[in-house]
């Protein structure tokens, strides 16, 4: 039990100082000679090797978590651009992200 709690302090503190680091990164000029910016860089590294921590039995419940989340982000993007507001694109997209998290959760039962 102590060692549980030790690691699920430790998570909690690494978690914490990872955050106040990428908003420095964030704070710091790009380089121009990477192709992403630093904390995008850090935060895709956490992504990864936490989605290969979850395995496969919650790899459908991730993607569909995932993808209601890119297209939540891309909705945002889309009403901010020079693009304009399209409700029925907004509605198709809430539709699809709706049916997919249904469905994730359905198929875990």
């Amino acid at each position: 039990m102590r060692d549980l709690t030790q690691s699920m302090m430790r998570f909690a503190w690494s978690m914490s100082l990872f955050g106040v680091k990428q908003i420095a990164n964030l704070a710091s000029p790009h380089d121009p000679a990477r192709p992403r910016h630093r904390a995008t860089e850090a935060f895709e590294r956490v992504s990864d090797m936490v989605e290969e921590e979850l395995g496969e039995s919650y790899r459908r419940v991730y993607d569909e978590g995932w993808q209601a989340q890119k297209t939540s982000l891309d909705a945002f993007f889309n009403l901010t651009a020079s693009e304009g507001f399209d409700p029925a694109r907004m509605m198709q997209s809430a539709a699809r992200m709706s049916r997919g998290v249904s469905e994730a959760f359905t198929s875990r039962r």
